[in-house]
């Protein structure tokens, strides 16, 4: 059931459909709370249908079950980033540079939220 839920779920999601695969990635979550992979599958899909406050709730799940994950940080930054909160995407993507201080990816974020910081 939960991998069948989640399975559908990503399906619709990588078809364009997020906002129907939303219902199944809650039913996958409420039998496996605990399942990081559900939760961002879950956030992705939240932030194509442009539910960013949402999204960020499962990011900041999903870096509280993997803290070590460099990835789970820098979309948890991204996330805020699109929300229009620079500030906290910063923290994230320290975090996310912290763990992994040579994924180019983290550090560009990084500069950018800091270069958003900057501006008057």
């Amino acid at each position: 059931m939960i991998k069948a839920a989640n399975n559908l779920a990503n399906a619709l999601t990588h078809a364009g459909r997020s906002v129907e695969a939303l219902p199944h990635y809650e039913a996958a979550l409420e039998a496996r709370s605990d399942d990081y992979e559900i939760h961002g599958n879950y956030a992705h899909a939240l932030m194509d249908a442009g539910r960013l406050p949402n999204a960020i709730v499962q990011l900041d799940i999903v870096s509280r079950l993997k803290p070590d994950s460099a990835e789970a940080w820098n979309n948890l930054g991204v996330a805020c980033a699109l929300a229009g909160r620079p500030a906290e995407a910063r923290t994230q993507f320290v975090r996310a540079v912290e763990l992994a201080p040579d994924w180019q990816e983290a550090r560009d974020n990084l500069a950018r939220a800091e270069r958003q910081l900057a501006r008057p």
